[in-house]
């Protein structure tokens, strides 16, 4: 950075000199009761801080040009002096910055309470993931992390159970034996290591009884590894149930064994006929959260208290000639009378077999008021129909449906999509009159014009909707769906505009498709409406539109583009 505005010492000290008379002038000025910013009505004079010898005796009074013309050259040079002290200062506080960061944040951790400090160290390492066993590469769970920090940190650290509750059998047999001790309710952690299966099924037995396991998450690569562990386990729970188990996670890669000459396909039912199921046999009294991803258990689960149920179906290599079974389904979802929220994902080549369609359909699920459903381009409406026709929807507070087509095929998309609409909204067939929040998503699909229609006339209750459409979505609103009743009831509106594709697709000249939701009287009723914007490009003029609508009520965020 430059001190001289020009070569001449002399005149920059002169600049200075008249920097600091107009400062004084100023301290002298705030001192009689005068502000910068004018509050109270009395106003700092800005003439006769930098330029008093210009103010004229009596108004009619001419003013000498050289004198002017000196002064202004005085203040244009005092303000690059003042910029270039601006940006020393800027320098001066980045450097500081800098060179102290590490200090202040360490002192700033100092005086935080032992508390709040404890309740950090369990945030971090609820946010950890557990890596892969290919993935890892050097011991750095963070209770390890976090206890070699200080003194004081270990000491906190070692008096928190919570922070060594998860345990991965890959963990060395010293460090699984620390977790042993600091945490009597582990959270065990299984994920693929097929070559390496008999030595970690081997170190089940380094942590704490199955009956003290809070949780346990299954990750692995098909149903010959998953009865490795399934056995080992299975001779031990016959004995002593999971009497602690809150949360179950099971998730089925449905890869293939390099070394198997048969090549043969994983099917998600992980027992084959003939063999003991062992996880239908075990006890888990307290289980309150259950997610199945590719695993389809053949037998209920003794599993009565569970309030929370992820069921997934995905990956290709679900065989087309292996669907689901809809009894022993509809026997699963039976064993969790007290289930209140349902999350199911079809992402696959698979569909419940036919023959169940003619089956006399009977609900269990009493409790049931929040339902999640993903469907993706290769789940048919067949499929959704059968799946619903299980689910008391009057009893719904809660619905959200996420819908993933694909841009190569978009007119079969189109098809598709249509069709899950009139499994979900069959007219009359299905009352959604209890839902309150309701949740829609497109993925790599653009919808229909009489789409939105269908769905939220069924809806007549709605209050709070969320909508992740991409931004060359054809979702219309209408003005005579409202006037019918629709959204008579809608007070919040949350709008993610995504972009799929790499090509601009501004909307409509500062509009959008559903703009009929915003005009005078129906926009009065709206007491939020949040948009977010993750497109490439500014949507400055919708904003402003809605700006003016809405005022206060709109809160509008935009993300951070490309190449800006």
């Amino acid at each position: 950075m430059g001190w001289k505005l020009r070569d001449d010492t002399q005149e920059l000290c002169c600049s200075l000199d008249y920097l600091l008379d107009s400062v004084q002038a100023l301290k002298a000025s705030i001192r009689t009761g005068r502000r910068l910013d004018g509050e109270g009505g009395r106003k700092v004079n800005s003439k006769e801080l930098w330029c008093q010898e210009l103010s004229c005796p009596t108004p009619n009074a001419s003013l000498d040009v050289k004198d002017v013309k000196a002064a202004l050259r005085r203040m244009k040079d005092t303000k690059g002096l003042l910029s270039s002290l601006l940006e020393s200062i800027d320098v001066a506080i980045q450097n500081v910055t800098n060179s102290t960061i590490k200090d202040v944040h360490g002192a700033g951790l100092s005086l935080l309470p032992d508390d709040l400090l404890a309740c950090i160290f369990e945030m971090y390492v609820n946010m950890y993931e557990i890596p892969d066993y290919e993935e890892h590469v050097s011991f750095d769970y963070p209770a390890l992390i976090i206890s070699s920090i200080c003194r004081r940190f270990r000491q906190i650290a070692l008096g928190l159970p919570d922070v060594w509750k998860h345990v991965a059998l890959f963990f060395p047999k010293k460090i699984l034996a620390l977790h042993k001790e600091r945490c009597q309710n582990p959270v065990v952690h299984i994920k693929p290591a097929s070559e390496l299966c008999d030595t970690y099924s081997e170190m089940l037995h380094e942590v704490q009884p199955f009956s003290q396991w809070r949780g346990l998450e299954m990750h692995v690569s098909n149903g010959d590894h998953a009865r490795l562990y399934f056995e080992c386990m299975g001779r031990a729970i016959f004995q002593t149930p999971f009497h602690s188990l809150e949360y179950l996670s099971i998730s089925n890669e449905l890869e293939e064994d390099p070394d198997d000459v048969e090549e043969q396909s994983y099917p998600i039912y992980l027992f084959r006929l003939g063999e003991p199921d062992y996880l239908t046999s075990w006890q888990m009294p307290k289980l309150a959260r259950l997610h199945l991803r590719n695993v389809h258990p053949k037998r209920p689960l003794l599993c009565e208290n569970v309030t929370q149920f992820h069921f997934e179906i995905s990956r290709d290599e679900v065989r087309r000639e292996e669907p689901l079974s809809l009894t022993a389904f509809r026997r699963l979802l039976g064993s969790m009378p007290k289930m209140q929220s349902l999350s199911v994902i079809f992402d696959a080549h698979t569909s419940f077999e036919s023959s169940s369609r003619t089956e006399k359909t009977s609900s269990t699920l009493t409790s049931l008021t929040s339902l999640n459903l993903k469907v993706a381009i290769c789940t048919s409406q067949v499929t959704v129909s059968q799946f619903m026709d299980l689910i008391e929807t009057h009893r719904l507070t809660s619905l959200n449906l996420a819908f993933e087509g694909d841009e190569e095929e978009e007119q079969e998309s189109k098809i598709i999509c249509r069709g899950w609409i009139d499994a979900l909204f069959p007219g009359t067939a299905r009352s959604y009159a209890n839902v309150e929040r309701f949740g829609l998503e497109f993925e790599r699909l653009r919808g229909s014009n009489h789409l939105f229609g269908d769905i939220f006339e069924s809806l007549p209750n709605v209050k709070d909707v969320s909508l992740v459409l991409p931004h060359h979505a054809i979702t219309y609103i209408q003005g005579d769906w409202i006037f019918k009743g629709a959204f008579e009831h809608l007070r919040s509106l949350r709008i993610d505009v995504t972009q799929e594709i790499d090509s601009e697709c501004p909307l409509d000249g500062g509009h959008s498709n559903l703009d009929a939701l915003f005009e005078d009287p129906y926009c009065k009723q709206i007491v939020h409406l949040e948009v977010h914007n993750r497109l490439s490009y500014s949507l400055a003029r919708w904003k402003a539109n809605l700006q003016g609508l809405l005022g206060e009520r709109l809160e509008w965020v935009d993300y951070e583009r490309h190449g800006t």
